[in-house]
Parts: C-alpha cells; sequence; structure tokens
C-alpha cells in the first residue's frame, strides 16, 4: 500500500480503497490517517479469489479504529 502518500496530501477526507482485494490487508497506523475504507472483491467470468474472512478482518480494523468501512462488492 502507498498510504504514506496521504500523509502528504492536506485533503479533508482520506480513504483507502481495496478494490479488488486480492489478500489480506492490515491497516497498522494508517487508520490514524484515514476517513473510511473502501473494500470489494472483482465480478465476472475472470474474476480473481476474494476470502470473505478478509473483508472481515478489514472491517474489523476499521470498527476498533473508528474508521468508516464500506464493502462494495463480494464476488460474482
Amino acid at each position: 500500500m502507498r498510504v504514506q502518500y496521504l500523509y502528504r496530501n492536506p485533503a479533508r477526507v482520506r480513504l483507502i480503497s481495496c478494490e479488488p482485494m486480492l489478500e489480506p490487508v492490515k491497516l497498522f497506523y494508517a487508520t490514524s490517517y484515514v476517513d473510511w475504507v473502501i473494500c470489494g472483491g472483482e465480478s465476472g467470468n475472470n474474476a480473481r479469489p476474494f476470502a470473505w474472512e478478509w473483508a472481515r478482518y478489514l472491517h474489523q480494523q476499521c470498527k476498533t479504529a473508528g474508521v468508516a468501512f464500506w464493502m462494495r462488492q463480494g464476488v460474482s
């Protein structure tokens, strides 16, 4: 992830988009700089694998840190 670029951005709202989510994501200290996270898998015939455990883990990190979470889509 390129979260370090968020620190330098003077935006009022910062987000991380984990789309397509192809592996588990650990936010670590990034939750201090992020207002919300978008998560989603791929759809269609050639969609790469997606594990709901990855989304649940990301959601739990956001919930613990008080960061808004949006699950955009799962798998086809």
